[in-house]
């Protein structure tokens, strides 16, 4: 059980630190799970509608990389290079859209809040290829972690004499199955591949997420929790796990984010618009 838990946390936290999907161009439209119109609104002059990296980020990305395990012998130009052959990757049209997350607003430190309704990403079918994929997974989430840190540098800009380097993750669990824990506990060797992943990006996690907050968990998301605690070490107590009960954990919410960076559906204003979206 302990293998299979590495696996599973392995998975969410490349999930929710360096990927959830693909850089869409200037307005994008994409649905929420409310069935509501999300519109990619990004100032003219904003990193996050630039299609080209600025020296600003790529020097965020260094500073946060070279001092992570997988990363620690990459020179400037490495990252550079590596950034940029990810930025053009374009994934195949059946992985398009799979996988929506958006940029809600900066929490009461200015750290980026970034939104994913992870328990309804459709993945069960996608167990069996891992290996077949995993180099397009690595691009989309690279192209993810791009979008995170152009955040962080937006941020920097509009807070002169900060250095934004975490980010607030909210994840919405609602449609979480553990069947798909199941179906990966009959692949050995996805599990070992995920063991391998966890020691490599854990302490990418550790750099960058500043809170992760957990709406919608239901029994099988709080015992993923419980059973991840040996696993993940002080990056459990950066999360904050609000149950199923709308009622309770929408005024839960608004304890630890202003109210114009909480999505309407998730009782913040009724004038919220994210920041961005990408699908």
């Amino acid at each position: 059980m302990d293998k299979f838990m590495h696996a599973v946390v392995t998975a969410l936290l490349l999930i929710l630190t360096i990927s959830f999907g693909v850089l869409a161009a200037a307005e994008v439209d994409t649905e929420s799970a409310q069935n509501q119109e999300l519109t990619l609104r990004v100032s003219a002059n904003s990193s996050l509608n630039s299609a080209k990296l600025s020296e600003d980020v790529y020097l965020k990305c260094y500073s946060i990389m070279r001092h992570s395990r997988v990363f620690r012998n990459f020179t400037y130009e490495d990252v550079k290079k590596f950034l940029d052959e990810a930025l053009a990757f374009k994934p195949p049209a059946f992985l398009q859209d799979r996988f929506p997350y958006y940029l809600a607003g900066y929490d009461y430190e200015d750290r980026p809040v970034w939104v994913a309704e992870w328990g309804k990403y459709k993945v069960d079918d996608l167990v069996d290829r891992v290996f077949e994929l995993f180099p397009i997974f690595e691009s989309m989430s690279i192209q993810g972690a791009i979008n995170v840190a152009k955040s962080f540098v937006d941020r920097d800009k509009q807070r002169p004499g900060k250095d934004i380097r975490q980010y607030v993750g909210i994840v919405d669990c609602e449609g979480f199955d553990v069947s798909l824990a199941y179906k990966v506990l009959a692949r050995p060797e996805l599990i070992d591949f995920g063991i391998k992943l966890a020691e490599l990006y854990l302490d990418i996690g550790d750099a960058t997420v500043a809170q992760m907050i957990l709406i919608n968990a239901n029994y099988a998301a709080k015992l993923f929790v419980d059973l991840s605690r040996p696993v993940v070490g002080s990056l459990i107590d950066r999360l904050v796990v609000l149950g199923t009960n709308k009622y309770k954990w929408k005024g839960e919410l608004r304890r630890y984010l202003p109210e114009e960076t909480i999505p309407t559906w998730y009782g913040g204003s009724k004038d919220f618009k994210p920041l961005a979206v990408f699908a």
